[in-house]
């Protein structure tokens, strides 16, 4: 009797493999050969193990190099700058739409404020 059918499972689908150090694997992988690390056999990279990583391009900056304050300052100034003029095209964008809204809230709550001075009275 397989394990499948001692824990009542009728499915052909089969149970994960415990590793040594408690790790899950599935059978594709313990059915894979690998020869061990140091037998000076070479390794095949599997075919889904692709390097994504974007390759450096010459006029990149290098990443290892520490800038200057004065370097890092310039950075800031100029996204401050950069994130003050987004801002202010977003108004302009925003303005005509929520204007006439904003005029008919402040009515709204002119009448309150007359009402609950009417109260006060």
């Amino acid at each position: 009797m397989e394990a499948s059918e001692r824990i009542g499972l009728t499915h052909n689908i089969p149970l994960p493999v415990l590793g040594p150090r408690g790790q899950v694997y599935d059978h594709a992988t313990v059915n894979r050969v690998e020869p061990p690390c140091g037998s000076g056999a070479k390794l095949r990279h599997h075919p889904t193990a692709l390097n994504t990583l974007p390759t450096k391009k010459p006029g990149d900056p290098d990443v290892n190099t520490i800038p200057t304050w004065r370097e890092l300052a310039e950075r800031f100034r100029d996204l401050v700058k950069d994130f003050l003029k987004e801002g202010k095209e977003l108004e302009r964008e925003l303005e005509p739409k929520l204007l006439p809204a904003l005029k008919r809230f402040k009515l709204e709550i002119e009448k309150l404020i007359s009402k609950l001075e009417q109260r006060a009275k």
